[in-house]
């Protein structure tokens, strides 16, 4: 799916997800939360974020980014790094899409805390469906 041509920056359709061991996504037209929620890590739940994805149609699909930080390195000991895999799952699923993929890091949810949130009438209580909106709001607001 390509983005149609002379839709204007304010009214995209973008999917924000925030990957994991559970993904969390937003749905946005233009600053407008249409939907929001998490699917957990399996293939079935997968499949139906796909099929989701799919069904609304984006013009861009935004994920935040995996940087494995040496502070964070001790952390991921041992770890079978579910994040990076399931980025890759999704980029190599927007490719065959034609769907532009934008990847923005972690730090890009800093500009909408918690509070920011609940004056916008946003705000959810999962976390991850919550950093998912807080991506798909700094895409909206800053992005080119």
């Amino acid at each position: 799916m390509k983005a149609a041509s002379g839709v204007q920056e304010n009214h995209k359709r973008i999917v924000a997800i925030d990957p994991g061991k559970s993904n969390g996504f937003a749905f946005f037209e233009g600053e407008e939360l249409h939907l929001s929620g998490v699917f957990m890590n399996i293939p079935e739940a997968i499949e139906r974020m796909f099929y989701l994805i799919d069904y609304y149609s984006p013009d861009e699909l935004v994920i935040e980014s995996f940087r494995l930080y040496p502070w964070k390195a001790k952390q991921q000991f041992w770890s079978d790094f579910e994040t990076p895999e399931i980025i890759g799952v999704l980029k190599h699923w927007a490719w065959n899409r034609e769907l532009p993929v934008i990847m923005q890091p972690a730090s890009n949810k800093q500009p909408f805390p918690d509070e920011r949130l609940r004056k916008m009438n946003v705000y959810v209580t999962n976390g991850h469906a919550r950093d998912a909106i807080r991506h798909g709001l700094y895409r909206v607001r800053f992005g080119k």
